[in-house]
Parts: structure tokens; C-alpha cells; sequence
């Protein structure tokens, strides 16, 4: 069944769904910590002339069927919808000008780590490792800041190994007491490019209750996070 849309003078207004538009926008932090604050403030854009239309049709409504007609009311809840959405892009866009843009010879990981109900989880430490057939290579070592964003660089001796042109990335993320409470292990993300995203939710499935350890990595020198 096709979705409702509210019309106006013959004319369609498509509605605001805010989970299509929550997955949208991380799949713009996802295409890179360098293209992520263009494409969200163009995001925003968007959405700016989006909630002024729909507030002059409602306003247009409102004058001629008045401010509690179905439809109008319907359109300002959208509005409402859009200016929620418009103060969630406007803070990751303050996020992602913090996150660095790898140099040529550079490779990213970052993302952002979230508690069960949603808040930043603050001061957890993310590893970033490389799966190997013997040894894991450990990648970069940080922590999360306030507002549950982490990110590190590295290079490409750091993982590079005869036939393997791309590391097969997993994130390991442990508590104060070095619990490990995510881990991405049993899905790999493999051949992973310049620039990778990770979007990690606490209190899901992908890790089992029971502690768990850190697998062996091979030590590596040199400082390979950005904090």
C-alpha cells in the first residue's frame, strides 16, 4: 500500500519519514570523513527549502481551511519533523569538521559509539585491527571522545603483506575494566578501502555476555591514532 502524502491544490508533498531519513544520514557520514561535512551541509540545504515549503503551503492552508484543518496540521508536524532532523545534521556536521582527512599516504577508520539508549559512550577504548591467517595486525589504539567519536590513521606498511593489496577490518571496543562490550570480528569487514565508517551500538547481539579477550597482534611501533 502506498504511502499517504498530503496534497494541496491538486499539488503532493511527499511525507517525512525519520528513520528513512536517519539511515540517510549515515550513509552521508559514511562516504568519507573528508566528503561527509560537504554532503551533510548540502543535506541541510535540502532540507532547508524542504521545511519552507511545506510551511508556506500549510500556511497557505491554514488562511483558507484553517490552522486545524487535517492537512495542515500534518504539514507543520513534517515541518517539525524536518527542523528535528536539521539540529541533528547541523551537530554531526560539527562532528565530522573534527574528523581528519587521511594524506595520500594515509588510511582512516572512524566512527562513533553509542550507549543502548542512544547517548554518546564516552572514554571507551577502540583497537582497530587488520585479521590475519596467524597474528592480527593492530591498527590503531584510541579512546572515544565526548561525544562517543573515535578515529585513527595508518599506513600501509602497517598491514600490508605479500598478496594483500586492502586490510580486512574489524573494531574491538572495551570498557575501563577492559571488558571487550563490541566487537565486529565475526564480520570483517574485508578488502576495506581508504576510508572506512564505523556506526557501533552497545547493547547488541554482537558480542557475547561473557568476557572476552583481545586476540594476540602483532606489536607495532609508532604512533596510529588521531584523538
Amino acid at each position: 500500500m502506498a504511502e499517504p502524502r498530503q496534497t494541496v491544490s491538486g499539488g503532493s508533498l511527499p511525507p517525512v519519514d525519520p528513520a528513512q531519513a536517519a539511515e540517510a544520514l549515515q550513509a552521508t557520514l559514511g562516504q568519507g570523513a573528508g566528503a561527509g561535512g560537504t554532503a551533510l551541509t548540502t543535506f541541510t540545504s535540502l532540507q532547508a527549502r524542504r521545511a519552507a515549503r511545506m510551511t508556506a503551503v500549510a500556511g497557505a492552508l491554514g488562511a483558507v481551511a484553517g490552522a486545524t484543518h487535517p492537512d495542515a496540521v500534518a504539514l507543520q508536524a513534517q515541518v517539525q519533523t524536518i527542523g528535528s532532523l536539521q539540529t541533528a545534521i547541523a551537530t554531526q556536521v560539527q562532528r565530522a569538521s573534527r574528523w581528519p582527512t587521511p594524506r595520500p599516504n594515509e588510511w582512516l577508520v572512524y566512527g562513533t559509539v553509542t550507549a543502548a539508549d542512544g547517548t554518546p559512550a564516552v572514554g571507551l577504548r577502540v583497537r582497530v585491527f587488520d585479521k590475519d591467517r596467524k597474528y592480527d595486525d593492530l591498527l590503531g589504539d584510541t579512546e572515544t571522545d565526548d561525544q562517543g567519536d573515535w578515529w585513527a590513521t595508518y599506513h600501509l606498511r602497517d598491514f600490508q603483506e605479500a598478496g594483500e593489496n586492502n586490510p580486512d577490518l574489524y573494531v574491538m571496543v572495551t570498557d575501563a575494566s577492559g571488558a571487550v562490550v563490541y566487537s565486529s570480528r565475526d564480520s570483517v569487514r574485508y578488502e576495506a578501502g581508504r576510508s572506512e565508517y564505523f556506526d557501533i551500538h552497545l547493547g547488541t547481539p554482537s558480542v557475547p555476555a561473557k568476557r572476552r579477550k583481545a586476540p594476540a597482534a602483532k606489536p607495532k611501533t609508532g604512533r596510529k591514532t588521531g584523538s
